[in-house]
């Protein structure tokens, strides 16, 4: 993140979180889940302004390997097991 950057949580920040740096500004949204913002979101990234995260899959055989991943603090997005 560079200087004076934001930090957007969605979901309420882990209890206690601090931001690593003084210059950071933390701010949590009141997201809501109606329709009018879903259509929202969806014209945001229909028009290139907002980019989904990305999906990175493991099958759950290869569970440790992705624990690896989410340890090394490198993952940028979402990390999803496939069950079946």
């Amino acid at each position: 993140m560079r200087p004076g950057g934001r930090l957007v949580w969605i979901a309420p920040a882990p209890e206690g979180f601090r931001p690593p740096r003084n210059d950071v500004e933390t701010l949590r949204p009141n997201v809501k889940r109606d329709r009018v913002h879903l259509e929202r979101m969806l014209a945001l990234l229909d028009a290139g302004a907002v980019r989904p995260p990305t999906i990175v899959r493991y099958k759950l055989a290869n569970a440790g390997e992705a624990h690896r991943v989410s340890e090394s603090r490198h993952l940028q997005g979402k990390l999803v097991f496939a069950v079946r």
